[in-house]
């Protein structure tokens, strides 16, 4: 998540401005419970939109999860 702020603040927006998140789960079974906890400290009462996603992998082997967002400037 801390990447995540850094990309949104180089286009000088926060997490207050995200509109949607696609979040994908190489084991959503295992993961998405962890997931919903710290989906919710992160947003706090910000509630953007957000799908979850299972996947049978990532990019990279190691990769656990991926997280798109769409956020808006105004």
């Amino acid at each position: 998540m801390e990447n995540l702020d850094r990309v949104l603040a180089g286009f000088g927006v926060t997490k207050s401005n995200i509109a949607h998140m696609e979040i994908y789960l190489t084991d959503s079974q295992a993961h998405f419970a962890p997931l919903a906890v710290l989906f919710k400290e992160y947003v706090g009462d910000h509630r953007p939109a957000a799908t979850v996603i299972g996947v049978s992998g990532l990019a990279f082997p190691h990769q656990l999860v991926e997280i798109h967002v769409v956020a808006h400037a105004a």
